[in-house]
């Protein structure tokens, strides 16, 4: 199963659930509609524990949808959640 397949976990916050799907080896890089990836969810709601888990088994903090939309662009256009937390955090892992 791939990560994108069950993105509803990054988009309604279940850390635990990404966690474990992490576990099982989910690919954390694919793509869904437009381009979007996990990490483009998570950010888009401003999911600090999620943008976390995702940035830490590998996802690209620089992947572009469709759009040309980067997760960074994504967290500044829609502010929601911990949003704050979830920028700094790609900035610091080199998010333009």
């Amino acid at each position: 199963m791939t990560l994108w397949r069950a993105r509803w976990p990054c988009t309604c916050r279940y850390a635990e659930l990404v966690q474990m799907l992490l576990s099982a080896k989910c690919n954390v890089h694919a793509s869904g509609q437009n381009k979007w990836t996990p990490l483009h969810v998570a950010c888009r709601e401003g999911s600090a524990a999620v943008a976390i888990m995702l940035i830490d088994a590998g996802a690209d903090v620089n992947a572009q949808t469709e759009h040309a939309d980067s997760p960074l662009s994504l967290v500044l256009e829609h502010k929601r959640g911990k949003w704050e937390q979830v920028e700094k955090l790609l900035r610091e892992r080199g998010a333009r």
